[in-house]
This record gives structure tokens, sequence and C-alpha cells, in this order.
């Protein structure tokens, strides 16, 4: 299932799967599946390949 909010860059993480990597947060979007990080308090976006 494919989230409009994802179009748009408005991920959501499934808050249960966030985990604290070294530098930020990660998590998997509840509307597109994909891995995502967080950039600040609120905002995420999905995690580029450099990120892994």
């Amino acid at each position: 299932m494919f989230s409009l909010k994802c179009l748009f860059g408005l991920h959501q993480p499934v808050r249960s799967s966030v985990v604290r990597e070294a530098l930020y947060y990660s998590s998997r979007c509840k509307g597109c599946g994909k891995p995502i990080r967080r950039l600040r308090k609120g905002r995420w976006a999905l995690k580029s390949g450099k990120d892994r």
C-alpha cells in the first residue's frame, strides 16, 4: 500500500519499530514500508544508500 503523503515526502514511522542508530533514528514508513530516518523531531525522510 502506498500513501499519498509519502508521494509528497511526508513519511510517518512505525513507532514500535523505531531504532536508535549511531547518528539518527530509523524505522519503516507506515504508508509505503520503505526505510526512513529522522531528520529532526517530527520530520522523516527516505534513507539514502550511504545511510545504511
